[in-house]
């Protein structure tokens, strides 16, 4: 008997990074949050968590997906941040809120957008 391997290209992340203020790292996230486009989201911190920011705002509103592994991302990023001694703020938006709240994932600053 043959398998047939299926092979799923990853969807597409859209990243960008903006500076609002000094101080102040915006970086917005849409389409695609999963384990196959969770090192596209590892990359774009590691470039802003190098920046002299003293705080993150991740908006995640315009996401069309979100699973664990990008949760898990976020949480790892929110660790980090406040290791450096700095803020993450989530703008999470339906769906990202939702998995959170599923999760239990209650310890990001999440704002209300």
């Amino acid at each position: 008997m043959a398998v047939n391997s299926i092979q799923r290209e990853a969807a597409p992340l859209w990243l960008e990074v903006e500076e609002t203020s000094p101080g102040v790292v915006a970086l917005s996230i849409s389409g695609e949050l999963d384990l196959a486009t969770v090192p596209q989201l590892e990359d774009a911190l590691m470039d802003v968590e190098a920046m002299p920011a003293r705080m993150i705002v991740m908006d995640l509103r315009p996401l069309e997906f979100i699973d664990l592994a990008g949760a898990r991302c976020i949480v790892a990023a929110d660790e980090r941040a406040r290791a450096a001694g700095r803020a993450l703020q989530v703008l999470a938006g339906p769906r990202a809120e939702r998995l959170f709240t599923l999760a239990q994932l209650d310890g990001l600053s999440l704002l209300d957008a």
